[in-house]
């Protein structure tokens, strides 16, 4: 099992661009700390999905890390979305 975000980031942990967790809703205390795990079959079926890209129709997975601006409001964890076609 591997971390969806990093498999698909390239990212090492511990240095993700992309953040899940702002503690105690303050922006400039992110982390990254929450995860989807799958095994590379699974994976390799995989998009990271970006905010400023369309998602490719191809691959029947997607993943993303929800905005930051759209949920602070609401937690300081933001939504992940697995969805396995």
């Amino acid at each position: 099992m591997f971390s969806l975000y990093h498999t698909l980031s390239g990212e090492e942990n511990g240095k993700e661009s992309k953040f899940t967790f702002y503690q105690a809703k303050h922006l400039n205390v992110p982390f990254h700390l929450d995860y989807f795990y799958a095994n590379e079959e699974i994976i390799k079926k995989t998009e990271l999905i970006n905010f400023w890209r369309k998602p490719n129709d191809d691959i029947p997975n997607k993943f993303e890390i929800l905005d930051v601006g759209d949920w602070i409001s609401l937690s300081d964890h933001l939504p992940l979305v697995f969805e396995i076609d």
